[in-house]
């Protein structure tokens, strides 16, 4: 038999940040995001000698993600703006136990006091195990994955 699978996802997050220590040239404090992981899985079986799919299934899932850390940003010249952060989580709701760690380093410029430009590079590392239900029904299983990202967008301070 052959077995072709397909995995995707795509990832929905909003982090929200809070300086703890705010100077002039450099900011540290701590990140709050929280998310969604919505995975599609397809799997689909040709018999043997045969072109026609013997088997065919599809399953859906959406899992809720969150990560808390610390971030740091640094002034490195009059516009210029270096930042980082990790972030992560684990825990275990119902039949559902998950681990996210998640890091982001970016280059921001300000074309004004309130308008900049920011590019960055991100990676996560998921873990995802989903325990079988008591019926024995259901998505079940383990998923781990990295998750990397480009983001480029344009920010507005108030």
């Amino acid at each position: 038999a052959d077995v072709d699978t397909k995995f995707r996802t795509d990832q929905a997050f909003l982090t929200y940040r809070y300086a703890f220590r705010a100077r002039e040239r450099s900011q540290l404090g701590v990140g709050v995001g929280v998310g969604v992981l919505p995975f599609k899985f397809e799997l689909d079986v040709l018999g043997t000698g045969s072109n026609a799919v013997t088997s065919s299934g599809v399953t859906s899932f959406t899992g809720p993600t969150a990560s808390l850390g610390v971030y740091g940003r640094w002034l490195l010249g009059e516009r210029w703006y270096l930042e980082s952060d990790i972030r992560g989580i684990a825990i275990k709701v119902d039949r559902i136990k998950a681990s996210v760690v998640e890091g982001n380093l970016a280059g921001r410029y300000f074309f004004s006091n309130r308008f900049a430009a920011d590019l960055g590079y991100g990676i996560s590392s998921i873990r995802l195990t989903v325990n079988p239900r008591e019926s024995g029904k259901g998505f079940t299983g383990r998923i781990e994955y990295p998750l990397q990202h480009v983001r480029l967008g344009l920010v507005l301070t108030l």
